[in-house]
């Protein structure tokens, strides 16, 4: 699975989920969330503070596109 659809699934999960309000609603909302930590992890991507540069850990850098140059030689 790639992370378009782990993305997916997630955006469709939280969605059934926000408008749960009986009981057990707390643990299927928390599972979901352990669930995607899980699916992020078998990504190779970490939710460890330490793994992010501190430069990174703004919500402007997360819309931050990083603009690669290359040159090319004939």
């Amino acid at each position: 699975m790639g992370i378009e659809e782990v993305a997916g699934e997630a955006a469709e999960r939280a969605l059934e989920l926000r408008q749960v309000t009986d009981k057990g609603a707390r643990l299927r909302k928390k599972k979901a969330l352990n669930d995607l930590l899980k699916a992020l992890g078998a990504l190779g991507l970490t939710r460890r503070r330490a793994a992010v540069p501190p430069h990174d850990r703004t919500v402007h850098a997360w819309f931050t596109q990083v603009h690669i140059t290359t040159t090319t030689k004939i």
